[in-house]
């Protein structure tokens, strides 16, 4: 079977590097710009399914690919898709999401592409789905039609759920970042799972507990069901959810916060992720820091003037930050997340722009060097 793991833009080289920590794709360097942008592709079948949707921090869904065939007209999608092997998954006459884009192509009506599919699989199945929204029927199955320069790529989504939603994450600060990509910060900053880690920026502690989610190896997705979970090909092997691998000696993680509420939800979204334990909050401006001895990690996403203190000159901010670390955190590595590269400049440390990205829309990147 032909996969693809989505994500944001820019993650994809670090989502490979999970692959290959699966033991879903061959190692290889993952240098220049990825093969496709948007996600990336393997192969496999349904234990491949069940280890991605588990234990992938970085991607949001995992498509099901099928093979892509001419679609210069309707009568040659519909014909191409009533070849496919729906029967694998999707039953007749259920309730179908059908999610079509056209680009360069005769077919330009999505609309109309989208009927044009739901005919094909009824073709196929013996009857036709009926069209629903994800709002309309939650749970629903979903399929994406590709139309692009006049071929059709279909794809089936083996997920469900959006694979960010953890679970654990109830209640949020101001402006909280999504937990795929604050997983994604955590691995950009090159943590090695061992050393201190500190978030003085915690908000409701997204950064921190995937931080400690990735130390004690807890799979992501290992307490949920997906939807390739229910196709009529799915033979259930009796192997249940994957538990954590706890580490013999847990890192520090700290987590501070000069808002008392965003650490009173951060404790909250820690205790339900299962990693209260490993985590040390505190309510602190970042003046008050206490980091331990010996070399360790800053990871954070400071304001940056957007959706929090927006407005605000964050200089002095950043200015301050700077100052911070290198008093107290001197030698540690640190990275940022930030929009804007003034700012990150303004800490005074030797910082060097990395991974870029987006969260909620803006392009955002991370920011790396020492204090």
């Amino acid at each position: 079977m032909k996969l693809f793991a989505v994500c944001a833009p820019g993650l994809e080289t670090l989502l490979a590097g999970e692959l290959v920590e699966l033991g879903l794709l061959k190692p290889r360097l993952f240098l220049g710009p990825p093969a496709e942008p948007g996600g990336v592709a393997f192969e496999g079948g349904h234990d491949a399914l069940l280890a991605a949707n588990r234990g992938l921090r970085l991607a949001e869904r995992v498509l099901a690919r099928l093979e892509p065939f001419a679609a210069p007209d309707a009568v040659a999608l519909e014909s191409g898709t009533a070849a496919a092997p729906w029967e694998e998954y999707l039953r007749p006459g259920r309730p179908l999401v059908l999610r079509a884009e056209c680009r360069a192509s005769r077919l330009s009506r999505e609309k109309g592409v989208a009927e044009t599919v739901a005919a094909g699989i009824g073709a196929r199945l013996g009857a036709a789905p009926r069209l629903v929204t994800a709002d309309e029927e939650p749970g629903a199955p979903i399929v994406y039609a590709s139309v692009v320069r006049d071929s059709c790529r279909l794809s089936v989504d083996t997920s469900g759920e959006p694979l960010h939603r953890r679970g654990w994450r109830l209640e949020t600060a101001k402006a909280p970042l999504r937990e795929t990509l604050a997983a994604g910060l955590v691995r950009a900053s090159g943590w090695d799972r061992v050393s201190p880690f500190l978030d003085p920026f915690c908000g409701s502690g997204t950064v921190a507990i995937e931080a400690a989610l990735l130390a004690r190896g807890v799979p992501p997705g290992g307490r949920r069901r997906f939807a390739f979970q229910d196709w009529p090909s799915y033979k259930d092997d009796g192997v249940g959810t994957e538990t954590e691998r706890a580490a013999a000696s847990p890192p520090r993680v700290l987590a501070s916060d000069r808002d008392a509420g965003a650490v009173a939800a951060a404790k909250a979204n820690a205790e339900r992720a299962g990693v209260a334990g490993d985590i040390e909050f505190s309510v602190r401006a970042v003046s008050a820091i206490e980091p331990p001895r010996g070399p360790g990690w800053v990871v954070t996403n400071p304001p940056y003037g957007v959706r929090v203190s927006e407005g605000k000159d964050l200089r002095d901010l950043y200015a301050g930050l700077g100052k911070v670390l290198r008093s107290k955190c001197g030698g540690w590595r640190v990275s940022l997340l930030t929009s804007d590269g003034r700012l990150a400049r303004n800490a005074g440390l030797s910082l060097e722009p990395g991974l870029s990205t987006l969260n909620g829309g803006l392009s955002v990147t991370v920011w790396s060097g020492r204090a």
